[in-house]
């Protein structure tokens, strides 16, 4: 699995008929592999820097680096895209401009 390494079994919602896997589960797992997959293909991604050209630091202290509230977030940490070429640029721009007909009938963008 790409998020986790326990197994499906153990990523369960209960409810009245019992036990049972989340039915999202893969289908969000695939969608975020896309995504990451896809941010890798079209930047590089480099820690920010200030206005003198100085690298920002980062860390991962659990005690000062997560928001908290019920739902546990890294907070916001500077980070800095780069677009690898400007052919994927061009792509990006392509498709983010594609629109598609949904099943209704009518158009949509696709994001």
């Amino acid at each position: 699995m790409f998020i986790t390494t326990r197994p499906a079994e153990d990523i369960v919602a209960k409810d009245a008929q019992g036990r049972r896997i989340c039915s999202g589960l893969h289908p969000a797992e695939n969608s975020l592999l896309l995504l990451v997959a896809r941010l890798l293909w079209a930047f590089n991604i480099f820690r920010a820097s200030d206005a003198a050209g100085n690298v920002l630091p980062l860390s991962a202290d659990p005690l000062k680096d997560y928001e908290n509230s019920s739902l546990i977030s890294p907070k916001v940490f500077p980070v800095a895209f780069q677009l690898r070429s400007e052919k994927r640029g061009s792509v990006i721009r392509d498709f983010s401009s594609r629109r598609y007909t949904n099943m209704e009938g009518t158009e949509s963008r696709h994001l």
